[in-house]
């Protein structure tokens, strides 16, 4: 992109603010990705219908073509769609199951291919289609378990392979990265889609381990990892399983289709290991939890180069305070191209839902800006990928698209182009063809390739259109002209063709470069252009030196150097600038270090591969240094030290052809010297210094230009040695001087660069130290280069000009121009443009190159009746006339050509000849023909003796000259020595001698070239060592069926024979069998026997010495045959129902017959039965008995001999059918509700019928009940009885004979429907104190009602009363009487019949009236009847009273109570009272049948205290009282009454205490005075202990102050037994106090000690323990006298027993 004159003035920091605040002041980029993602997890995105019917299809295919012509609509090029959210699949997987997003149940197909329509209705509208996976997620629960959620048999078969882990929200099941399983299914899957479909790109989200999972998960394998010798620590192990699988995933797609891009998401801070890799961090505080926190690291993937972009989710507003979006895109922007990577930055647009306006929006596209502006200073191209569609296309942000559109993608744009990877040339598109709105081409090449056998799109088409006469390479850079992308010959012009407008048609692959172009410009003449070279002496920007501008007002900067749109320009004081190159604009300034302070700056050179070098020779000095820095971080380090071996010679500027790998530096001094030193593989192998001719100054500075075919330049301060070339050539340089054309002949600086561009070669000079400088086209030679262009504008003062004025380039192929900068140090820089229009005609790289030969390309746009002649023009670079070869007409068009000069030089252009007869060049193209190595070969040696042999080979001239030739020879495990040969022609002939004997020797031969020594073939031979036995094996004879005489003879050698004989085995057999014929020479022979007829053997002669066993030849024998004997089967007779008689006959081979017989069996069985008839030859029958009839049979004969078993041939007979009897079923009769009669009927067939009757079972059971009826065929009937209503049964009648059973048809039928009775539970009526009236319906069902009336209990009991009720019509009653007073009880109406047993009516529940009986003091009240109820007591005395008030209460025990205070009491007896005293003894007789709860009055004035009911009694408590739950009394105190005031609590143990707690009374309503009441002492005669709930024990409320809850129950601490049931009054007697549990022992008793609770029981019960919430913890049955021990938790339990009449809270 183009920036202007005035704004390349301006400073960086102000351009950038422009930038952001105007985010539309930049053109649109050619080449931007533009995507979305789309979700189709949780349907979030799409679809939005699931299943599998068609109209489902249709509605989900409708709305993705919906999607995707918006995204096309608003300028949108990619889709990313999500193919694999949750270890499934939305396309026919191998591996996966379906997805439930598709089909709505996973594993079922939805009937179509997903993934296949939307792969080919993005490619219908010239978009990508990326595969978005996600690779290791497989699903997660929103509870804390550890099963997987997702159960299909693909499912559960990788179940193992998973990891999980609890958030505290859902639990995440990932595949386990360290399980090479899982690799291997990632990877596959992968395979899978690239494989079968056409995608564009694969893209993984940033789901990998799950953040804060446990190292338990993957323990087993990181076990097994340190245990095989691993090093790493577990997070880095856990990284390096990550960065493995995604190394493995991209090789696998470069293996199937390397156009395919392979990108990943992570999240967008990844900058943690930044320093690992001589990076720095972005200038943000974003949180980088994905490095250790869910192991994913990003910098790894790109600087191992194992994708081919990364989308970071870079979801944070330009405005965030740490994580600002600006910051963050350029650092990745950075970092990617760093790597040689793109980066596309994801865009999530969550924060505005619900804000539709214009302004909000207008965040994005400061964003975008941002992202395009990073780019542009990285020269590189943006991306951007929005979440998520749902709000792109309209869901949550209406109208979004269309703005986006307006503002920042009013164009379409190509996605940028993969560049760095190796790609075919394409053709060019012929007959573009315009009509309508319809523009069709034709493609000479096919659209289609099979790479890997895997078959996809080879070509695309990008779309132009642009005004006629613009130059049309201009256009093509714009994106205004871009119409779009096809993925077919044909393309829809968005509106009807125009005929002032020129159409252009481009080729474009895969990877996204583009290449010839064809056009359509009808109703025009179209004349082919000639190439014309134009050269601007007006710089496009210029920077001086002085105030802000990074151009030095010193000598510091003196080189300069460009790469990729950006200007490098160190500096003395280790720094360099950055620039765009295409602007001026400083982009950064970089610091070095690790560079000596004593070692300045001088030059600065990139290679080929962008790796920057800087150095020089540190003034007179013999060592060149040079040093390698990274442009990230500014680290260098020492990349060569070179020995120049010239002191007072300056190498101050050196350049550098290739790259580090392959490549060479080469060098000049200041006076007279050039050096070249080849790098290979990093480092440099050698230096070569050499002088030049010329006179030079000393001191002064001298620069080496490069040429491109390792030739260079020598620019100085002499008139010649600015003049002066170099060619490399080998290690010798020659030198040769430009003609009289070239550089100035007097010159005031040096400095140049020399590069090739569209087939010319140009020299660029410069002519003074201000900056003025000449071009030169030196295509045709320096002798004949001219001059086109002279640049004489200054850039500063020649005064201030004292050092090398250097120059560089930067071609620019797309928009055909070179870029040329100059630098005049402490005056300025400036860049200008070189410009060439193309020619009609291209020449295309020289390709199959060979030492004699070449195919030359060339490539034409025009029409084929514009030219009439296509060919090549070529010559040697050091010839003056070119050769001219014609090729067959063609727009694209080769020739092959031979008979060239091995290892030279050559140019060549393509050319055509118009129909006018003109001539047309294309660019001219350098290649060099390469070396024809000597043919050598190496021949067998031959006369080997022990100590010598003849060697043999041949030599034969290649291109070079041969320097020597012979052979290279050595001992096994020796290194070679050369034997120099002079060749007889090209024969090699040589005797070695003074070998050593019996040992192995290596041969090759070789001849020497200036190239280096070529091989012949490697041969080997052996000396000879002693001379061994002579071993001959001879023939075999005496074959025999089973033996044979082998043969042979051993001669003596130089040593005795110690062992001779025969080695021999079976042919095939693996070991041989030796034979030991003894020591010494002479002939052997040995007869084996026992050997197998008819069979091959092999066999050899062996001699032993001390120096080991000799073989003889190998031989082979076969066995004679032996004729085994003749079997015949014959047809079997006397066929019976039961039996058969079978026949053969045996006749006699060459052995004897040992056994005969019979082998039969049922068809279809497996196994034969043997019969044997005896040994000998002859006829053979057998009479077979116990078959069975209509039964098929099959037998053969046979006969054995020593030989083995011979069969005859199988024979097969049947025997005769039995016809069975005839069994029918009829339908059953006299069915009710559980009876039925079977009936049937058995008529006889050949067999007695030994059996007859019925087989029934109830339909769904497994197995039949038989009832037999007895012999003989008839009518057969059976009463069934006991059968169940309303199910239906089978059957089916049977007759057996003595051929089996066989059965009637199945008949079913069906028990009539049992109605029961109809039982209803009405409202309980004339409800007392003590008794109620039960109500109810009862109607009658299918059987007789026996019994009615009603079951009622205590709603808290757990037993139930039954009673007896009155009937009148349907309408039932009953009266109960005895019942407690103010209890709640649950009853239900019953009818029992004696079929269906008991049928309830619903449970009602109903409460007794409450009933109290008022005492006051002083007063007797008699009770005659017994009195169920409260007793209150009423005391006229005064607080402070020094006479007591005694109450009596006589039953089984006697129990006295003195009253100190005007209190009201509640008291819970456990026992049944017989008699109160209170007062002077006034007796009052009541009879406790419930609760044995009396409630206690006393008042003073209106001051009170009052003992409330127990909480469970009242279901709305008054106001101002705080009730806790299972808390069971209630305390509401005016704060006059107990002020100052003790309050006592007794027990039965004077030694219980209340404990911590204490009591805190506000003194009137004073907030501020408050006293204390702790510490109190618990007395005898308490109702058990008393516990205070909480430590506030008042708070103010409606003028009162509440005393919060507090309980009575049994407490004990671990060392204090504590007995539960006790709970008492306990009887003085004589000043001692008895204890509980001898007077009134309860069925219950608990207590506990550190470890458990106890439970006894003293009688035979059922006991329950419940906890606070009311869930049952366990049932236990006890026995009387049993105790139980439980390991409960420290907690509060209620304990029910059935023997007790009150459950007891129990508290541990």
């Amino acid at each position: 992109m183009k920036t202007s004159l005035l704004l390349s003035k301006i400073n960086y920091f102000i351009i950038a603010v422009l930038l952001f605040s105007s985010f539309t002041l930049t053109a649109q980029p050619k080449r931007e990705l533009r995507s979305t993602w789309m979700t189709t997890a949780w349907n979030n995105d799409w679809p939005s219908q699931k299943g599998t019917t068609s109209t489902t299809q249709t509605a989900q295919k409708n709305e993705l073509i919906g999607y995707l012509n918006q995204l096309k609509e608003n300028n949108f090029n990619a889709l990313y769609l999500q193919i694999r959210s949750m270890a499934d699949a939305f396309y026919p997987s191998s591996y996966e199951p379906w997805s439930s997003y598709v089909s709505g149940t996973r594993g079922t197909s939805p009937g179509w291919d997903p993934l296949k329509f939307a792969i080919e209705e993005c490619h219908k509208r010239g978009m990508e289609f990326h595969a978005w996976i996600n690779p290791f997620r497989f699903g997660n629960a929103t509870t804390q378990t550890s099963t997987p959620p997702f159960n299909t048999t693909r499912d559960q078969a990788v179940h193992s392979w998973l990891i999980y882990h609890w958030n505290g929200t859902n639990t995440y099941f990932i595949f386990n990265p360290a399980l090479e399983e899982v690799k291997n299914r990632i990877v596959n899957i992968t395979a899978e889609i690239v494989s079968n479909y056409d995608v564009d790109g694969i893209i993984w989200d940033d789901y990998f381990y799950p953040e804060g999972i446990n190292a338990s998960q993957d323990a087993a394998q990181y076990t097994a990892y340190k245990n095989g010798g691993g090093t790493l620590s577990l997070k880095d192990w856990r990284r390096k399983n990550v960065n493995d699988i995604v190394a493995a995933t991209y090789n696998r797609i470069q293996q199937l289709k390397p156009w395919v891009k392979f990108g990943i998401s992570p999240a967008g801070a990844g900058h943690a290991p930044a320093a690992q890799y001589g990076l720095t961090g972005p200038n943000c505080s974003a949180s980088d939890w994905q490095y250790d926190g869910i192991f994913s690291e990003p910098l790894a993937w790109l600087n191992s180069g194992t994708i081919d972009y990364i989308s970071p989710q870079l979801y944070w507003l330009t405005t965030h305070s740490t994580n600002a979006f600006g910051p963050l895109t350029e650092w990745w922007t950075r970092v990617a191209k760093h790597f040689g990577r793109h980066h596309y930055a994801s865009h999530s647009i969550s924060f505005f839902y619900g804000a539709n306006n214009s302004t909000s929006w207008a965040e994005v596209g400061v964003q975008l800006q941002q992202s395009r502006n990073s780019a542009t200073l990285e020269n590189t191209h943006p991306g951007e990928v929005f979440y998520a569609s749902r709000d792109m296309t309209g869901k949550r942000l209406s109208g979004f698209m269309p703005w986006l559109k307006t503002n920042k993608y009013q164009n379409p744009s190509l996605t940028p182009a993969i560049d760095w990877k190796n790609h075919a040339q394409l053709l060019t598109p012929t007959n573009v063809t315009a009509s309508g709105t319809s523009l069709t081409w034709q493609y000479g090449g096919t659209t289609w390739t099979t790479f890997n056998g895997y078959t996809s799109k080879s070509v695309r088409f990008a779309i132009y259109r642009y005004p006629k006469g613009t130059n049309s390479e201009d256009a093509m850079a714009n994106s205004a002209n871009l119409l779009g992308v096809s993925y077919i010959t044909s393309f829809t012009l968005p509106s009807t063709y125009d005929s002032n407008y020129t159409y252009a048609v481009r080729a474009m692959d895969r990877y996204g470069n583009e290449f010839g172009t064809g056009y359509y410009k009808a109703n025009t003449s179209y004349t082919l252009p000639d190439e014309t070279v134009s050269f601007n002496t007006t710089a496009v920007w210029t920077e001086t030196a002085g105030g802000s501008s990074y151009v030095a007002t010193d000598n510091s900067q003196r080189s300069i150097a460009v790469w990729k749109g950006t200007l490098f320009i160190p500096s003395t004081d280790s720094t360099i600038s950055l620039v765009n190159a295409k602007t001026g604009v400083l982009r950064r300034t970089l610091t070095l270090s690790g560079i000596p302070s004593q070692y300045l700056l001088f030059c600065l050179r990139i290679t080929d591969e962008g790796e920057v070098l800087v150095g020089n020779s540190n003034l007179e000095t013999t060592k060149l240094y040079i040093y390698r820095c990274d442009t990230i971080t500014g680290n260098c380090t020492l990349f060569q030290e070179i020995t120049t071996g010239t002191t007072n010679s300056r190498f101050d500027y050196f350049d550098v052809y290739g790259n580090l790998t392959q490549g060479m530096l080469v060098a000049a001094s200041n006076n007279g010297y050039t050096l070249t030193a080849p790098i290979a593989n990093g480092d440099i192998i050698g230096a070569n210094v050499v002088t030049y001719s010329g006179s030079h100054n000393g001191g002064v500075s001298t620069t080496a230009i490069k040429r491109d075919d390792n030739s260079f330049f020598v620019a100085g301060f002499s008139t010649n040695a600015h003049k002066k070339y170099t060619i490399v050539d080998a290690s010798t340089l020659s030198t040769i001087s430009f003609g009289s054309v070239g550089p100035s002949t007097t010159l005031a600086s040096v400095g140049g660069c020399c590069f090739r561009f569209k087939g010319h070669e140009f020299y660029a000079a410069a002519e003074s130290r201000f900056g003025a400088f000449k071009v030169f086209d030196i295509s045709a030679g320096v002798d004949d280069a001219y001059l086109i262009g002279n640049v004489t504008t200054a850039l500063g003062s020649t005064a201030n000009g004292t050092c090398v004025t250097p120059l560089c380039v930067e071609l620019c192929d797309s928009d055909n121009e070179a870029w040329i900068y100059v630098l005049a140090p402490n005056n300025g820089i400036a860049a200008y443009k070189l410009s060439i229009t193309n020619s009609p005609v291209q020449t295309l790289p020289v390709q199959n190159i060979t030492g004699t030969g070449a195919t030359f390309y060339g490539r034409t746009a025009a029409g084929t009746s514009l030219f009439s002649e296509v060919g090549f023009e070529y010559k040697k670079l050091t010839d003056s006339e070119y050769t001219r070869v014609t090729a067959t007409k063609s727009n694209d068009f080769n020739k092959v050509v031979s008979s060239l000069t091995a290892n030279t030089f050559y140019l060549v252009r393509a050319y055509i000849k118009t129909t006018g007869g003109n001539y047309k060049y294309g660019e001219v193209i350098k290649f060099k023909t390469t070396i024809v190595p000597p043919t050598v070969t190496t021949g067998n040696a031959t006369d080997i003796t022990t100590t010598s042999a003849v060697l043999h080979g041949t030599a034969t001239k290649g291109t070079e000259n041969m320097s020597a030739t012979g052979f290279e020879w050595k001992a096994a495990g020796g290194t070679y020595t050369k034997q120099p040969v002079t060749p007889s022609g090209s024969t090699l002939t040589h005797t070695l001698t003074g070998l050593t004997l019996g040992t192995t020797y290596y041969v090759r031969a070789y001849a020497t070239t200036p190239q280096g020594d070529t091989y012949g073939n490697e041969i080997t031979f052996s000396t000879l060592s002693i001379i061994p036995p002579t071993v001959t094996t001879n023939d075999a004879t005496n074959k025999s069926y089973m033996g044979a005489t082998l043969n042979g003879a051993v001669v003596k050698g130089d040593l005795d024979i110690t062992n001779k004989g025969f080695e021999w085995k079976k042919v095939g057999d693996a070991n041989y069998t030796t034979v030991s014929k003894g020591a010494g020479a002479g002939t052997i022979t040995h007869n084996l026997t026992g050997l197998q007829a008819n069979t091959q053997y092999t066999y050899r002669a062996y001699g032993t010495t001390s120096g080991g066993t000799v073989f003889g030849e190998d031989k082979t024998f076969t066995t004679p045959a032996i004729v085994p004997p003749t079997v015949t089967t014959n047809d079997a007779t006397n066929k019976s129902y039961t039996g058969a008689t079978l026949n053969g006959a045996i006749t006699k081979g060459d052995l004897d017959v040992s056994d005969k017989g019979f082998e039969w069996k049922k068809v279809g069985d497996a196994n034969y039965t043997t019969v044997s008839k005896g040994a000998s030859a002859g006829t053979i029958t057998h009479n077979l008995t116990g078959l069975q009839p209509n039964t098929q049979y099959t037998y053969r004969a046979y006969g054995t001999t020593s030989g083995g078993t011979v069969f005859g041939e199988d024979k097969t007979f049947t025997t005769p059918a039995i016809v069975p009897p005839t069994v029918t079923t009829n339908n059953a009769t006299g069915v009710s509700y559980t009876s039925g009669t079977l009936n049937g009927a058995i008529t006889k067939g050949d067999l007695d019928i030994t059996d007859k009757g019925f087989e029934w079972k109830k339909v769904g059971e497994t197995d039949y009940t038989t009832v037999s009826k007895g012999l003989g065929a008839g009518t057969i009937t059976h009463n069934l009885t006991g059968l169940q209503s309303n199910t239906q049964y089978t059957y089916h009648a049977y007759g057996t004979t003595s051929g089996g059973k066989v059965v009637g048809e199945e008949k079913t039928f069906t028990t009539l429907t049992v109605i029961p009775p109809i039982v209803t539970t009405s409202a309980a009526t004339a409800i007392g104190k003590n008794s109620a009236t039960l109500n109810g319906t009862i109607m009658n069902g299918s059987y007789a009602i026996i019994a009615y009336g009603f079951e009622y209990k205590k709603t808290d009991s757990l037993n139930y009363t039954s009673i007896s009720g009155t009937k009148s019509g349907t309408t039932l009653t009953a009266t109960i009487n005895s019942l407690a007073h103010n209890t709640n009880y649950t009853f239900r109406a019953y009818a029992t019949t004696a079929e269906e047993g008991t049928t309830y009516g619903t449970e009602l529940t109903f409460k007794t009236l409450y009933n109290q009986l008022i005492i006051e003091s002083g007063d007797t009240v008699a009770i005659s009847t017994p009195f169920n109820g409260d007793l209150v007591f009423y005391h006229g005395g005064q607080i402070g009273n020094t006479t007591d008030t005694i109450i009596q209460i006589e039953g089984k025990i006697e129990y006295k109570r003195k009253f100190t205070r005007n209190l009201w009491y509640t008291i819970i007896f456990p026992f049944d009272v017989t008699k109160v005293t209170y007062g002077k003894n006034q007796e009052i007789l009541p009879y406790r049948n419930g609760s044995g709860k009396f409630l206690l009055k006393q008042h003073n004035d209106n001051t009170s205290m009052n003992f409330i009911e127990r909480w469970e009694d009242t279901p709305t408590p008054p106001a101002g009282i705080i009730i806790a739950k299972n808390v069971p009394y209630i305390i509401q105190v005016q704060s006059l009454v107990l002020n100052n005031r003790e309050i006592t609590f007794h027990s039965a143990n004077s030694t219980h205490s209340i404990g911590n707690k204490t009591f805190v009374l506000y003194d009137n309503g004073n907030t501020t005075a408050f006293n204390y009441f702790g510490n109190n002492t618990l007395r005898p005669q308490t109702i058990g202990t008393c516990y205070i709930i909480e430590d506030q024990l008042f708070r103010r409320q409606d003028g009162t102050t509440s005393v919060p809850a507090f309980e009575c129950y049994v407490q004990a601490t671990p060392t204090v037994m504590k007995s539960m049931p006790y709970i008492g009054i306990m009887k003085e007697a004589g000043g001692t106090t008895e204890t509980a549990n001898t007077l009134y022992p309860y069925t219950l008793q608990t207590w506990s000690d550190n470890a458990n609770v106890y439970i006894r029981s003293t009688v035979d019960q059922d006991i329950a323990i419940y906890n606070i919430n009311g869930a049952c913890l366990r049932k236990i049955s006890l026995e009387k006298g049993e105790t139980v021990s439980l390991q409960l938790p420290n907690a509060i339990y209620l304990l029910i027993g059935s023997q007790c009449e009150k459950p007891f809270k129990i508290v541990f």
